[in-house]
């Protein structure tokens, strides 16, 4: 494929790559960021883009990478999930928030360290989901099915429970 035409077919997809970008940021600013990133990728790696294949979804997957591996980059750099806003409902899901404030900053502690320790592939849905994503919107934003996302979920809950001791 020419560099031109393949420019127009990156920007042919751009209004598509915005809606998506912004589904997963919900930040206007951040998803034009995360945008012209996956635009810079995309062309710079253009000569591993097969012509003939389907260039919305290999933009679409460009994206994904980006935020996932942005996000991964913003944990490293400490710019982590605030686990806090959530963790009322998770100790009322455990059996109740506990009473004792130095003991609940403890168990604070000790589920932030047991959820970072969660492969990604069941923190993802778990943080998202108690970021308030419903399951449908989850398994958008990670393209998987909405079985699969509630059975993550599960899951993390389970191990979580099992590892916390609270």
């Amino acid at each position: 494929m020419e560099d031109m035409d393949f420019e127009k077919g990156l920007h042919q997809y751009e209004s598509q790559l915005y809606a998506t970008a912004y589904k997963f940021t919900k930040d206007y600013d951040a998803a034009q960021d995360l945008v012209q990133e996956t635009l810079i990728k995309a062309f710079k790696g253009r000569d591993k883009f097969k012509s003939g294949t389907n260039l919305k979804a290999w933009l679409l997957v460009i994206l994904k990478n980006t935020f996932f591996s942005q996000y991964q980059s913003d944990k490293r750099r400490g710019e982590q999930f605030d686990h806090t806003d959530s963790l009322d409902a998770f100790l009322a899901w455990k059996g109740g928030a506990n009473k004792n404030l130095a003991d609940s900053r403890i168990a604070v502690e000790e589920i932030k360290k047991e959820i970072d320790k969660l492969d990604d592939q069941y923190r993802m849905p778990f943080m998202l989901y108690f970021q308030g994503f419903s399951y449908l919107e989850i398994g958008e934003k990670l393209s998987l099915p909405i079985g699969t996302v509630k059975n993550r979920i599960h899951l993390a809950r389970k191990v979580l429970k099992e590892r916390v001791k609270i």
